[in-house]
Order: structure tokens, then sequence, then C-alpha cells
């Protein structure tokens, strides 16, 4: 396999989505060392490491590898309504425990409902 179209993908989903590289190498658990040797062909990933860096992206394993298939796991229309901000986020609650996220939820919902004013709820606007 030529590792240096895997880069490339990878890069260039970094680039759409403003991750740099020292932050997508903290995420995934990688080494800059490590990626410079995949794009010199002198190593490969390993398949637990391609699904982590696919996860991490919202990206098809396959299209890392060799550049066909969807593109993405997730609808295009919804990744394109997110900020940079709510991806981190998501990322963020995805790490909460599964005994915790209903609490998190529960959390989330009075703060919303805490910062929507009056005026909102009722649509008059302030001048």
């Amino acid at each position: 396999m030529d590792n240096k179209d895997m880069v490339c993908r990878i890069n260039a989903a970094l680039a759409e989505r403003n991750i740099s590289k020292a932050q997508f190498y903290k995420d995934c658990g990688i080494t800059s060392g490590a990626y410079s040797q995949w794009n010199q062909n002198k190593t490969s990933p390993s398949r637990r490491t391609l699904k982590r860096i696919a996860d991490y992206l919202e990206l098809d394993e396959e299209y890392l590898i060799v550049g066909s298939t969807q593109q993405q796991k997730k609808p295009p229309e919804l990744l394109g309504e997110l900020t940079p901000e709510e991806i981190k986020f998501i990322k963020s609650l995805r790490a909460v425990p599964d005994d915790r996220k209903e609490f998190v939820n529960k959390m989330l919902d009075s703060l919303i409902s805490l910062s929507s004013s009056p005026q909102d709820q009722s649509g008059e606007s302030s001048q």
C-alpha cells in the first residue's frame, strides 16, 4: 500500500476541519515520527490506528486507505452545519462514561433553559 496518498487524504481532512497536526497527533495517540514514516512508506499504521484516525476525522476507513467509497461516515449536510467548536464539544461528550451521560444531558438542558430569556421564548425582541 502506498501510504503517501493516505497521508494526503488525512492532511486534507485536517485542513478542512482546522485541526493542527499537533492536536491530531495528541488526540489520536500517534507521534510525528510515526506519521512521517507512513508518508515515506517506511511503515504503515496498524488497523487499530487507522480506525482511530477514521473515527477522529469522521471518515470511512476504506476512504483513508484507497480513496474510494463514501468519504464521510456522517451525512455531509450534518457535518457541513457543525462548527469546529461543536465538533470538539461532541468529541468531548463521547468521552463521558455511559453511566454519566444522562446526568450530563440534564445539566445541558438546565444550562440551555437558563440561557433562554423570556423575550426569546415569546418571540419579542428588545430594542
